[in-house]
C-alpha cells in the first residue's frame, strides 16, 4: 500500500516493499496517486524487479560529503566523519531496509568507547545526511535517526582561565611580552592572548587578513562568524597592542599559523603545563566574564556575536561570586 502525505505545497507519495522503495514528490494529491498506482501495477506484473534501486547509507555519505559539505563550517570534519562511518555495518543497509533500530545499535556501540557528547555529535551529523537524502534527493521517505533517543547534551562547561595558567602557557610556547612574534607557538600564544582580548575564536583569528584590520578606527571586520553573520569587534588599548606583534610576518594575512597547527601547538604547550582540562576555545569564555565588567549584556552580545542572550548568560558568562560582590561594592 502506497504511503501519501503532504510536504508544504506538495505531495510525497512513497512505495515499499520487501528490497524495494520509490519515493517522489507531487504538485497535488491526485497526481501522487496516480503515480503510486502505476509503480504497484508494474511491480505486480514484474516490470520493476526488486533490490535493484536500493541505495545504501553509504551513498547518501558519499553524496553529502561530496556535494554539501564543502558548503558548510565544518567540512573537514564531515568528511573525515563520513569515512568513519563507512567501517561499520550501518553503511552497507539499503535506505529501504533501514531503521531506527540501526542507529540505536550505533548509539549504544558507541557510547562504550567515546563521551556522549561525541555520540550526539555523530548522530545529529548522521540526522542531517538523511534529511537531505529525504527532502531534497527523495532517496528515503523518513528519517529514521529522528525516531531515537540521543545521549543527553553535556552541561555548559565553566572553565576560567586564571594568570597562574596563562603565565604557565606562554612559557611552554616561548612567549615574552617585550620578544618578538616569529615561532608559530609564539603566534598561538599572541592568538591565545588576543581571545582573551576579543573573545575572538581561534578561526575568525587565523583567517584575518590586514584588510579587515582597522588599528586606527580600533576594530576588526569579520565577514562571516560562526553562525553565518558578519559582525565588527572593537579592539582595546592591549588587544592592538598583541595585534601589532604580527606587523611584518606576512604581507596579506595577519599570522601565518593555521587554526588545526594552533590548535597542535596549544594542545602540547597545555599538556606539558599539565593544564589537561583546558581547551582554546575556554578563551572565550573567560573573555566574555571579563568583558561583562565593562559592558552591558548587549555591547556584549553583539562583540561576541552572539544572537541567543540566554546562550551567552549560561554558557560563556561565567562570574564568580567575588566578581558579582566587586560590583556591588
Amino acid at each position: 500500500m502506497a504511503a501519501i502525505r503532504k510536504r508544504g505545497n506538495k505531495y510525497y507519495a512513497e512505495v515499499r516493499r520487501t528490497d524495494f522503495f520509490q519515493g517522489k514528490s507531487f504538485p497535488s494529491k491526485k497526481a501522487a496517486q496516480d503515480w503510486a498506482r502505476r509503480v504497484e501495477t508494474q511491480l505486480d506484473d514484474g516490470h520493476l524487479v526488486k533490490g535493484k534501486s536500493g541505495r545504501t547509507f553509504a551513498d547518501v555519505i558519499d553524496r553529502f560529503t561530496k556535494e554539501i559539505s564543502p558548503t558548510r563550517d565544518g567540512a573537514k570534519w564531515e568528511e573525515i566523519r563520513g569515512k568513519f562511518f563507512k567501517k561499520f555495518k550501518i553503511a552497507n543497509i539499503r535506505l529501504n531496509d533501514l531503521t531506527s533500530r540501526h542507529f540505536a545499535d550505533y548509539r549504544d556501540e558507541r557510547l562504550n568507547k567515546v563521551k556522549p557528547a561525541s555520540v550526539r555529535r555523530e548522530l545529529n551529523f548522521m540526522s542531517s545526511m538523511l534529511s537531505t537524502a529525504m527532502r531534497d534527493w527523495e532517496w528515503i521517505g523518513h528519517n529514521p535517526v529522528e525516531k531515537i533517543s540521543k545521549p543527553k547534551a553535556s552541561p555548559p562547561r565553566d572553565r576560567r582561565v586564571s594568570q597562574s595558567e596563562i603565565k604557565l602557557l606562554m612559557r611552554e610556547l616561548k612567549y615574552s611580552e617585550n620578544g618578538q612574534v616569529l615561532l608559530k607557538k609564539q603566534q598561538t600564544a599572541t592568538l591565545f592572548l588576543l581571545a582573551i582580548e576579543t573573545a575572538m575564536r581561534c578561526k575568525e583569528m587565523t583567517t584575518l587578513s590586514w584588510s579587515q584590520i582597522h588599528l586606527d578606527k580600533k576594530y576588526i571586520q569579520l565577514l562571516k562568524s560562526k553562525n553565518g553573520d558578519r559582525r565588527q569587534v572593537p579592539l582595546s588599548t592591549r588587544a592592538i597592542e598583541l595585534i601589532r606583534k604580527f606587523e611584518g610576518l606576512h604581507p596579506d594575512n595577519m599570522c601565518t599559523v593555521t587554526e588545526g597547527t594552533a590548535s597542535s601547538m596549544f594542545y602540547k604547550a597545555k599538556t606539558n603545563a599539565e593544564l589537561n582540562d583546558l581547551n582554546f576555545h575556554d578563551s572565550r569564555r573567560e573573555a566574555c566574564s571579563r568583558l561583562a565588567k565593562k559592558l552591558d549584556v548587549m555591547d556584549l552580545a553583539k562583540m561576541s556575536g552572539h544572537r541567543d542572550i540566554k546562550t551567552l548568560l549560561n554558557v560563556y558568562y561565567k562570574p564568580s561570586a567575588g566578581d558579582i560582590a566587586d560590583l556591588l561594592g
